[in-house]
């Protein structure tokens, strides 16, 4: 923390906390591709190209994103928060983000199992939520806050696991490379019917997330104004896949439909 004035608290990112950020990724990225090739072993033979498509489909992902985050990093280490007597004030290299004091209606703190604060939420009357993270001195950052001139209420939350535990990432990223690597087996061996529904329930997932990332905008909240183009591209993305499945299940249930009609006249000629 650097104080920049007797009345003005100005607080910088941790270089610690992006540092950690970048390594958890790592682990989730590569635990997530190996866990969904795993899963996926013994389908490989029959269905070579589908299965290989799909890993590197997902090391591609992962990769771009990680380039991604590391460029996001480097911009989001300039970023100072100032508390002022009015007005907070949130600077990076780009661009400058003023809010009044007595705009904040809310204040939450949410702690780790280690009881550091890791992100403040700040509700805003005129606004979307700002989400403050990754500071070098939270602590700090919340008594000043909290001594500042402000009559919004405070709450503390606490996380539920030990997100900075070196094995979390890796143990999430198995569960969600073994999840798709069930989902890309039921798709590919389950009878039509089963198929379909796999379809649909990939469909209705996908909808929810752009739904969620169009309202809740969690990149821009935590990253600045200038980051919402992250939020309505994942939203865009998310939203594309309905269409994909949904013309999945349909080509399932024709395909479907032709073999019932095929089986019935067989039947017939019988």
């Amino acid at each position: 923390m650097q104080a920049v004035s007797e009345d003005d608290c100005s607080f910088t990112m941790s270089s610690y906390e992006l540092r950690r950020r970048e390594k958890a990724f790592e682990r989730l990225g590569v635990s997530t591709v190996l866990a969904f090739a795993i899963v996926s072993a013994d389908l490989f033979a029959a269905h070579y190209r589908e299965l290989l498509a799909g890993v590197l489909c997902l090391s591609a992902l992962f990769v771009a994103s990680r380039v991604w985050l590391a460029a996001g990093n480097r911009k989001f280490a300039s970023t100072t928060w100032n508390i002022g007597h009015t007005t907070l004030t949130r600077t990076d290299l780009r661009s400058s983000h003023e809010y009044q004091l007595h705009s904040i209606r809310h204040a939450q703190a949410k702690r780790t199992t280690a009881g550091v604060i890791r992100e403040i939420k700040l509700s805003i009357d005129d606004g979307p939520a700002v989400y403050v993270n990754g500071l070098e001195d939270s602590e700090s950052f919340w008594g000043c806050l909290c001594s500042s001139d402000i009559a919004a209420s405070r709450a503390f939350v606490h996380e539920p696991l030990d997100y900075d535990h070196p094995s979390f990432y890796v143990v999430l990223g198995c569960v969600l490379g073994g999840s798709m690597g069930l989902i890309m087996r039921i798709a590919l061996s389950a009878p039509q019917f089963g198929g379909q529904w796999a379809y649909m329930a990939l469909a209705a997932y996908s909808f929810v997330m752009s739904v969620y990332w169009l309202r809740a905008k969690p990149v821009s909240g935590r990253y600045g104004i200038r980051a919402v183009t992250w939020d309505y591209a994942v939203a865009a993305v998310a939203r594309s896949n309905p269409g994909i499945h949904t013309d999945g299940a349909l080509c399932a249930v024709d395909s479907g439909s032709r073999e019932s009609g095929r089986a019935a006249g067989d039947a017939q000629e019988r």
